[in-house]
């Protein structure tokens, strides 16, 4: 387990690596350096399947061991089992392993680095396009993998069609009548600044707290309350559905037909239990209603019509998928045609580029870098109880289990500071501030803070910057340089 923060799962690590956040990718270059020194890599897989190694490996070999173990915290002797352990497994079970992320890996400055710095750890092991190993990147909610799927990205159409390619502009031309423009859109972070400089004008978000869920709380409060119309389709009055002009009653997963794609890219049906209460409408009811309202006259009679255009737009992926052939487990896309069976395994027969890249990337530290001002180092991320911002999760016996978010302290920092275990404590960063609960455990490091975001009282996103990573846009949740200082129950009640 890779992890800043002692989690449940620790308790079954053969390895816990205890590394500071933000040093992923120089952890991860340290593991791949110990494997080529050890000489515990797949050579006919790299020579078959891949490019790179040679300059990979004079780059590694080059680097610095004992400043990746000053930089990231993690012993030596710990960082060396760990790369054997890693090796040793792949070698010893048909030479692959599995690799499971969660959030953390990617909501960084370096994260789409640090995704490309794993993906060289398991294919130095040989482990991608095999059966059982791999990548495994862990989905934050349900159904995120079958939103990426249908283009949920602004460079990109279903099916992770470029928007600029002319075949795919041709195709989609013909089924639709109309071209889609070839202009990239914008990523939400793009969106709540354009909202501040008034080119956008208007959102409909569907089923996204990004009020309570979104970095530098302020920013985005600010970006929402400037739109001239803000549509939020919901279950619930969410943080962000009180700055909207119309909120649109959704229907929730056992009230609507669907489908749902999980991390094995395994496209599963959904039957409606009972029917949406009240004027709540199925998701695409509601997508169709609106545009129809403004003219678009679009006609699908089901989700199962939608899905049918679905495969006429992406063939490739999923020019054999439909509602007749969903029953059971469903179906792995790649499912080119009608006869064709899912695909279990990706890469099986090679990478879509060919050859597999192993990338040298250097280590870039973060521009959020403690001070005699903030001497602390916040993370955040969720606890086991809830689910994501806790608009579902909060609504059920599940807050007796967890009744808010808690400042996890390592008990030398609470010490340092007078803090007492339950106390209210201050929190305050470059960009804002909030006041909760301290918990003092030995499950963070000293100089490490931990706070999850799942009460909206919390506001832990006030604190969060606007910072993220320059390729993806994702934003740097991780890191966040803090000082705390204990406070009484008169200045909480005055806050």
């Amino acid at each position: 387990v890779i992890d800043p923060r002692s989690i449940e799962l620790c308790g079954w690590a053969d390895v816990h690596l205890q590394l500071k956040p933000g040093t992923n990718v120089l952890l991860f270059n340290a593991l791949a350096r110990v494997l080529i020194e050890a000489d515990l890599i797949d050579r006919e897989y790299l020579a078959q399947r891949t490019e790179g190694l040679a300059a990979l490996r004079d780059f590694l070999l080059a680097s610095d061991l004992a400043e990746a173990v000053r930089h990231t915290g993690v012993p030596p002797d710990l960082l060396r089992a760990a790369a054997l352990a890693i090796g040793q497994s792949a070698l010893g079970s048909g030479g692959r392993c599995l690799f499971v992320t969660g959030l953390g890996l990617s909501e960084l400055t370096q994260g789409t680095d640090s995704v490309m710095a794993l993906c060289n750890l398991a294919m130095l092991t040989g482990s991608i396009g095999k059966s059982g190993g791999g990548m495994l990147p862990l989905r934050g909610q349900n159904n995120v993998q079958g939103n990426a799927d249908m283009g949920g990205m602004p460079d990109r159409l279903t099916g992770y069609q470029r928007l600029d390619d002319p075949v795919v502009q041709a195709r989609v031309a013909a089924l639709w009548g109309w071209s889609v423009p070839p202009t990239v859109g914008l990523t939400i972070p793009e969106m709540f600044d354009a909202a501040l400089a008034g080119t956008v004008r208007g959102l409909w978000i569907q089923g996204e707290d990004v009020a309570q869920s979104d970095p530098n709380e302020r920013h985005v409060h600010s970006a929402l309350s400037a739109l001239e119309l803000l549509v939020v389709q919901e279950l619930f009055l969410s943080e962000t559905a009180r700055y909207a002009h119309l909120v649109l009653p959704a229907a929730g997963v056992l009230e609507q037909d669907g489908t749902f794609t999980n991390g094995e890219r395994r496209i599963q049906r959904v039957r409606a239990v009972v029917p949406p209460p009240g004027e709540a409408r199925a998701d695409w009811e509601a997508t169709q209603a609106v545009p129809n309202a403004r003219g678009a006259n679009w006609s699908y009679a089901s989700p199962g019509a939608v899905m049918d255009e679905i495969a006429r737009i992406a063939p490739t992926l999923f020019g054999g998928v439909s509602y007749s052939r969903l029953d059971g487990d469903g179906l792995q896309w790649p499912c080119p045609d009608a006869g064709h069976p899912g695909t279990a395994t990706v890469h099986a027969d090679g990478f879509v580029r060919g050859r597999g890249r192993l990338m040298t990337l250097p280590y870039v530290p973060t521009a959020e870098q403690r001070s005699a001002d903030y001497p602390l180092m916040l993370t955040t991320g969720r606890v086991l109880q809830h689910y994501n911002v806790g608009t579902m999760t909060r609504r059920t016996p599940h807050r007796e289990l967890e009744d808010a978010d808690y400042l996890e302290i390592n008990p030398q920092d609470a010490a340092a500071g007078g803090i007492d275990d339950g106390a209210w404590v201050q929190i305050t960063s470059r960009y804002g501030q909030t006041v909760v609960r301290s918990r003092i455990t030995g499950r963070v490091t000293p100089g490490l803070l931990f706070l999850s975001f799942h009460f909206p009282e919390s506001h832990t996103n006030a604190l969060t910057s606007s910072r993220g990573d320059p390729e993806s846009r994702c934003p740097e949740y991780k890191v966040t340089a803090v000082r705390i200082r204990a406070v009484t129950d008169v200045e909480v009640a005055a806050t």
